[in-house]
């Protein structure tokens, strides 16, 4: 057993574990869940705010997936096509990532569709407030309806053991987890979030097996994972 020591033990008293559109939720993320699928029943578009790596991108599929119409995903720095594109007469909701990369064009393209299309609703995810990431100030108006932050991994201690074990799961099903594993992971600041931990976690466990181990231990990371 581990134990983590907190300054307030209420919010996790009767919580549990469980999977929601492919994420680990516990009581560190399960009001902001709610929060997210209230949004997409409301149709109100969606800020959601967080570090890199902190699994907004997975929230804003969740969003997608309870709305349940026809839906795409435009990141600028990866697409080389325009929003244009990619927004079809079809799509109803959107995922909109790397907003202060889109260019004018794109934007233009954006603010036209909001204009236009009732039926449309936006989920945006950002590490800052959009007017931050140079998008005009009525423009992020009309994109946050309802803004969430999401807490990055090191204050969701809960989920730490559960996302630990789908790394390892994912890389090498057939390695034992150590409880020094999940220590080690708990101490650590993760400024990556959880997609670190996953690479990092999943790298080691590729190193272990390799050498023939049957389980995983805390020594096993690299002392600069984490950090």
């Amino acid at each position: 057993t581990v134990s983590v020591l907190v300054d307030d033990v209420r919010r996790f008293e009767g919580a549990s574990i469980t999977t929601k559109h492919d994420a680990i939720v516990g009581a560190s993320t399960a009001p902001m869940w709610a929060a997210v699928e209230q949004a997409a029943f409301d149709g109100s578009n969606l800020l959601l705010m967080g570090e890199p790596g902190s699994g907004k991108g997975r929230m804003a599929r969740g969003y997608a997936r309870t709305r349940n119409r026809p839906e795409a995903v435009f990141n600028p720095t990866i697409q080389a096509v325009p929003l244009e594109r990619v927004l079809g007469p079809q799509i109803e909701t959107l995922i909109l990532e790397q907003v202060g990369k889109l260019g004018n064009t794109n934007l233009a393209t954006l603010i036209r569709a909001i204009e236009t299309r009732p039926n449309l609703r936006i989920v945006t995810t950002a590490v800052m407030q959009l007017e931050h990431l140079g998008m005009p100030a009525d423009l992020a108006q009309k994109l946050n309806h309802r803004q969430l932050h999401l807490p990055p991994l090191r204050d969701r201690p809960d989920e730490m053991a559960y996302l630990v074990h789908d790394a390892v799961r994912g890389a090498e099903p057939a390695l034992q987890i150590h409880s020094t594993l999940i220590e080690a992971c708990l101490l650590r600041p993760w400024p990556g979030n959880s997609r670190e931990l996953v690479n990092e976690v999943g790298r080691a466990a590729h190193t272990v097996a390799a050498q023939g181990k049957n389980n995983i231990r805390g020594e096993d990371i690299d002392n600069d994972a984490g950090h």
